[in-house]
């Protein structure tokens, strides 16, 4: 077993196991407390409980058992699990010249915008349709290492923990000579961090959150909501990638 994987922020980055999952499920609820995208869609499902917008358990379990997804964590010099991320490998590909550009606008047949959906589904299928969309663009001409998720414990953010398991991440899409690409969801410093590591923005769908709600939200407006798509082309001469526990 290859030793924990130090980073320059202090940090170690090993891999995820099942025991990791309680944890991942707290710092998931935790990075998305204050997330106006999940908090108008609980609020306009009348629902409280924010763990019901993440990732079911059985879902992050069968992740771990597919190989072609990679999922670590990393950990503080206490030991104490402060953030994850999830990474798939898609399969190679031939260059394939009658897809769209990245940059180009966005549609996907099985997310149609009907305006006789209701108002969250119609939001829905902007949403997902311009993530599958992308998505399905990126991995169509070559082979792709993307992001499946992405959190930090709040109380840890702006210390280095996104940034070194992002830096893994291209460092091990170098490896592969992947493209790496993650959709993101309206955060300035997460931009900025895939940025330092070499990822551009090609592609974002902005939606005003109040057009889709239909309940009174305390008086108060929910605002605009972004999501953007970044890319990282592989790099001939990647950083060296330390290797994960396990791994």
């Amino acid at each position: 077993m290859a030793a924990p994987a130090p980073t320059p922020a202090g940090y170690t980055i090993e891999k995820l196991t099942r025991a990791d999952l309680p944890r991942l499920s707290e710092i998931g609820q935790a990075a998305f407390e204050h997330d106006t995208h999940t908090r108008m869609k609980m609020h306009e499902k009348g629902v409280t409980d924010l763990g019901s917008e993440l990732e079911p358990v059985e879902y992050l379990e069968h992740l771990l058992s597919d190989p072609a997804v990679q999922m670590i964590k990393i950990v503080d010099s206490s030991g104490k699990m402060v953030g994850y991320s999830n990474w798939r490998l898609s399969k190679p590909r031939d260059p394939d010249p009658s897809v769209p550009p990245l940059d180009a606008p966005v549609s996907h047949p099985d997310h149609p915008v009907r305006a006789s959906d209701p108002p969250l589904e119609q939001m829905r299928n902007i949403t997902s349709g311009h993530m599958n969309g992308l998505a399905a663009r990126a991995n169509a001409t070559t082979q792709s290492f993307f992001c499946t998720g992405i959190s930090v414990d709040p109380a840890t953010q702006a210390r280095g923990a996104g940034s070194a398991m992002i830096g893994w991440a291209a460092a091990q899409a170098d490896r592969y000579g992947a493209r790496s690409w993650v959709h993101l969801s309206d955060h300035a410093g997460g931009v900025r961090a895939f940025e330092k590591h070499g990822y551009k923005v090609v592609n974002a769908v902005t939606v005003d959150l109040d057009a889709y709600a239909t309940k009174a939200h305390e008086g108060k407006k929910w605002g605009s909501y972004t999501f953007r798509f970044l890319v990282r082309e592989p790099q001939p001469q990647g950083k060296a990638l330390p290797q994960t526990s396990e791994e």
